[in-house]
């Protein structure tokens, strides 16, 4: 995981390979980031008479606290090639 800070922005980089963005969920607060991911796999060896069989559950779940408020409403999140980013923008001082 890679976190990066901009003037307005965190930006946050994760490696999650194999994952589809349907399997992925992201919860943001004020200052907390959570990343939660699972998928199961059916594996089979051989055709024919089935002589071994498993599921495989693969789940991720990380979390990450922030040095300062976050807007939650404006998150955006994109997947590409087992990458996850995440723009976190601040929150903006009114005064």
């Amino acid at each position: 995981m890679q976190v990066t800070e901009a003037s307005d922005e965190y930006i946050v980089r994760a490696e999650v390979p194999g994952f589809e963005s349907k399997e992925i969920e992201i919860g943001v607060e004020r200052r907390c980031l959570a990343i939660a991911g699972k998928r199961e796999e059916e594996q089979q060896a051989g055709a024919g008479k089935i002589i071994r069989s498993e599921w495989c559950a693969c789940q991720i779940f990380r979390t990450l606290d922030l040095p300062s408020d976050v807007d939650a409403s404006n998150v955006r999140a994109f997947l590409r090639d087992g990458i996850l980013r995440v723009d976190l923008p601040k929150v903006q001082d009114k005064g």
